[in-house]
């Protein structure tokens, strides 16, 4: 059975002028933009901006924000826009910085200070030092600490020398000597037999014996004796060299005596500073501690820098000795907010590994590649938009190797940023810094198509982009929104010092923008095409009028 199409309906046919839009240039209130005020607003983007302060003022995890819409669309002015007005009354972030791992060299220590304190906690341990090489010396160099240190000098090795002097007596009874033996650069005590007053050595009496100048029938006696002496010699050895520990430690104990007051009065200063910060007061403890352990830097500095091979340092390095902070009381100010106001807002647009994550700096030189310390770490982006906002272009990051992706959604499912492993020739650096744990919101500006692909195949992108943003490409055509194109136009005028536009230039722009949204209805929110067409027509305006 043959089924009848149902005839379609008639429809009226439209009038020339029906077939585009015209604005009526009587009903905009202005004769030219000068009288309007520049459009500093969003336009056209209600709802993205409602889904934006949506992603930005939740503070539970994973509300990052995804932008989606197409290039033009003004999706990267509206979220700087927003972020430059989130961010004024929100607190500003603590500086961060790496400082030495006493105890743990190949691991530096992260701390969080009040922003501006970084400086001074570099600036208290650079005065610390410096304090410390002005007046250990004095203090190790003043009589009393020479006398006590005499006198210490005097009871450990009259021990010594006491019990090398009983000694002494029961070889000479048995008829041997202790002799000083050169055995390479320190000298050895030795026992040798006495043979008519005088010491020989046993290899000696050996060689006379067989040229029959020694009665050789002595010798398994002097053999005997001359073990059992010699055992007992290792002895004595053994006993002054525990007593010359103890001497050691006990100088070493006098000495940290005599100076700690210096250094507890200078440590103090820094202290009173960071009272409030735990993290800060271990720190300075371990740091104390250091000093203590190692004062000969303070007392000879040369000497610990490394002196000349006839132990003397040129003067002009001795001079700029002085004013150097050794590495493990330097502090590195990874990011520094002391001029900081507000959260910060950070654009990335290389978003390497290294620009993100931070990098430890390595040089190779011809001996080899130089030593890396906590001095040589440096921030990344993450790092400085800590307690702010990221903000990343999608074509760009995933233009990037992709373990940078996995290593963004693991720093923002964890809190936890840490320095990526090295992947340069040199291989990893012997230095892994303690993470720092971060709060940051990023924003990822990509378009539609990315974001359902990233929503269908990465499982942890959802939970991580919480919000979706989608920037209209038109609007109602309605008058208000006539009234923000001339408001817009005004705005370029006055930045780019281009020619006003009178209400019939400013009729055409609306018409063009209709014209692109392909409605009569609508309006196009593509700026950009837009702001083009305005700086054509102030070109050619400007031309006809010098003509």
């Amino acid at each position: 059975m043959k089924q009848e199409l149902t005839p379609a309906p008639e429809m009226s046919p439209l009038a020339p002028e029906k077939l585009r839009w015209k604005c009526d240039e009587g009903s905009l209130d202005f004769a030219t933009t000068a009288e309007l005020e520049a459009n500093e607003e969003i336009i056209g983007q209600d709802r993205a901006l409602r889904a934006i302060s949506l992603g930005l003022e939740m503070t539970s995890p994973g509300y990052n924000i995804f932008l989606a819409g197409f290039v033009g669309s003004g999706r990267n002015t509206t979220i700087r826009q927003v972020l430059q007005r989130l961010d004024g009354g929100a607190s500003t972030p603590d500086d961060l910085c790496y400082v030495y791992g006493f105890g743990k060299p190949g691991n530096p220590v992260a701390l969080y200070v009040p922003p501006g304190k970084g400086r001074r906690l570099e600036e208290g341990m650079a005065k610390m030092v410096r304090a410390l090489r002005r007046e250990v010396p004095q203090v190790l160099e003043g009589e009393p600490y020479e006398q006590r240190r005499d006198q210490i000098l005097e009871q450990y090795r009259g021990r010594q020398r006491s019990i090398i002097a009983k000694f002494d007596e029961r070889v000479q009874a048995a008829g041997f000597a202790l002799v000083q033996v050169q055995l390479g650069p320190v000298p050895t005590p030795q026992v040798v037999p006495l043979v008519d007053g005088e010491p020989k050595f046993l290899n000696d009496l050996e060689d006379a014996a067989d040229a029959g100048e020694f009665d050789g029938t002595r010798l398994p006696a002097i053999r005997e004796k001359l073990a059992e002496l010699t055992s007992e010699l290792e002895g004595v050895v053994r006993e002054t060299m525990k007593i010359d520990t103890e001497m050691t430690a006990r100088l070493d104990e006098h000495e940290q005596q005599a100076v700690r007051p210096i250094v507890a009065g200078c440590f103090d200063t820094i202290r009173e500073e960071f009272e409030d910060l735990a993290e800060v007061l271990v720190y300075l403890g371990r740091a104390e501690q250091h000093v203590l352990e190692h004062l000969e830097r303070f007392s000879d500095p040369g000497q610990a820098a490394g002196a000349n091979g006839d132990g003397a340092e040129p003067p002009a390095t001795a001079r700029r000795r002085a004013d150097e902070i050794d590495l493990e009381y330097q502090v590195n100010i990874v990011v520094d907010n002391h001029d900081a106001k507000g959260a910060p807002v950070i654009v990335e647009n290389a978003p390497s590994a290294s620009r993100l994550f931070g990098i430890i700096e390595r040089k190779w030189v011809p001996q080899g590649e130089e030593p890396v310390d906590h001095m040589k770490i440096r921030a990344g982006s993450l790092h400085s938009a800590n307690g702010g906002y990221l903000v990343l272009n999608a074509n760009d990051l995933f233009g990037e190797p992709p373990y940078v992706w996995h290593s963004l959604k693991r720093t923002l499912r964890t809190g936890r940023l840490e320095l990526l492993p090295d992947t340069s020739l040199l291989g990893p650096p012997a230095l892994k810094p303690e993470p720092v744990c971060i709060s940051v919101k990023v924003v990822l500006i990509g378009d539609a198509h990315m974001y359902a692909t990233l929503y269908a195949y990465d499982d942890d992108f959802k939970k991580i982009f919480k919000v979706r943003a989608d920037f209209d490409t038109e609007m109602p055509n309605t008058p208000e929104n006539l009234l923000q194109y001339g408001s817009f136009i005004q705005r370029l005028v006055e930045q780019e010092k281009i020619l006003p536009f009178d209400r019939s230039g400013v009729a055409r722009i609306a018409e063009h923008g209709c014209r692109l949204s392909g409605r009569q209805d609508r309006l196009s929110t593509r700026f950009y095409q837009i702001a083009d067409l305005v700086r054509e027509a102030s070109y050619f305006a400007s031309k006809d009028e010098a003509a």
